[in-house]
């Protein structure tokens, strides 16, 4: 009996290995990567050239476009996801919650689509803002899940000091250019929408500042 149990736990093991040589096998080097990231940018540039004296056109292609590129952006997070599940359970999950948070923003960038180019309408308070506010949360949670590097004290107050100064600079830049013009606008009576307005670039400074931690 302990001879098969034996057996089963090697058979196991050797599967788990197969496994895990077949997914480091399928890992696509960076470069091709970043090949296809700058493709996609400069083909977007492109086309938004193009299409700069057509308003309708552009707008139809910004949010056709945008969709399509969170869409791949989740896909390739979760194709991260799945390359590092034998790197650590810990890892796997942050790469999955990155992915479920730019897949929250796809999903406002379809509903924003949707109510835009089908719709007709504004959707600047529509239903798409939920699901653009919930990808900060979720990505931060993703970021904070990674496995961080241990500094030693005199580095680590160092960084923070640095990351200090580059916060004072952004909260100081973002409040003179962003948010106070959005809150002095006279047309901005709508609290909801003020919360909104301003929720984006505070979410942003937020996400920066966890990044430079």
């Amino acid at each position: 009996m302990k001879i098969a149990a034996d057996s089963s736990s090697d058979d196991a093991h050797a599967m788990v290995a197969r496994a895990r040589s077949f997914a480091l096998k399928r890992v696509l080097p960076f470069r091709y990567s970043l090949a296809a990231g700058a493709l996609i940018i400069i083909s977007f540039t492109l086309v938004m050239m193009v299409l700069r004296d057509n308003q309708d056109a552009n707008t139809a292609f910004t949010d056709i476009a945008t969709f399509l590129i969170n869409g791949l952006v989740t896909l390739a997070l979760l194709y991260g996801a799945m390359i590092s599940y034998f790197h650590g359970k810990r890892v796997y999950s942050a790469w999955l919650i990155l992915a479920v948070a730019t897949f929250s923003f796809a999903i406002g960038d379809a509903i924003w689509a949707y109510v835009e180019l089908v719709l007709e309408q504004d959707p600047t308070l529509s239903l798409a803002n939920y699901f653009f506010l919930a990808y900060y949360p979720l990505f931060l949670l993703g970021i904070f899940s990674l496995p961080a590097i241990r500094f030693a004290y005199t580095e680590r107050f160092k960084m923070m000091l640095d990351t200090g100064i580059v916060m004072v600079a952004a909260i100081l830049a973002v409040w003179s250019l962003i948010i106070g013009p959005i809150i002095q606008q006279p047309g901005n009576s709508d609290p909801l929408a003020l919360a909104i307005y301003v929720a984006y670039p505070v979410a942003d400074l937020v996400l920066l500042f966890s990044v430079l931690e």
